[in-house]
């Protein structure tokens, strides 16, 4: 049904009806499957755009290639020092030479790298746009 259709690389796919002699009602054709796609919405008629299906992954999207090829985050282990030889969290040793690190999470954002000059630049575009915004907000306004 998906392999014959266009949907099949669809992320949103709305229904399709076909009316049946038999029930004398339109019924719903070409339901795509429901490991790949989650039904949302309820149509009351079939003009209605309300009820569609939405393609969902089970991982998150930036560890799909298919998705996101190269993944944009910088990922780096979040550290806390755990003592060595306590329990559950108490006692343990007070040097910290001898307690050791555990990784607690990941710290998981976007850097950007530029120079100082491309910076400024942008800075001052951006600030000629804005101005000219402005400039024509106001002039629409006194017209």
């Amino acid at each position: 049904m998906l392999e014959t259709s266009k949907d099949g690389a669809a992320n949103l796919i709305f229904p399709k009806y076909k009316f049946d002699l038999r029930l004398a009602l339109d019924k719903e054709v070409n339901i795509p499957p429901a490991n790949l796609f989650m039904e949302i919405g309820f149509n009351k008629t079939k003009e209605d755009t309300v009820k569609h299906y939405r393609r969902y992954y089970t991982k998150e999207l930036e560890e799909l290639p298919e998705v996101m090829p190269p993944s944009p985050f910088y990922l780096e282990p979040i550290y806390r020092q755990a003592p060595k030889g306590g329990i559950l969290g108490l006692g343990g040793s007070k040097d910290g030479g001898d307690n050791e690190l555990a990784v607690t999470g990941k710290f998981k954002g976007l850097i950007m790298v530029y120079s100082k000059e491309r910076r400024e630049e942008r800075e001052v575009k951006i600030e000629k746009s804005v101005t000219e915004l402005k400039d024509l907000i106001k002039r629409i306004y006194d017209i």
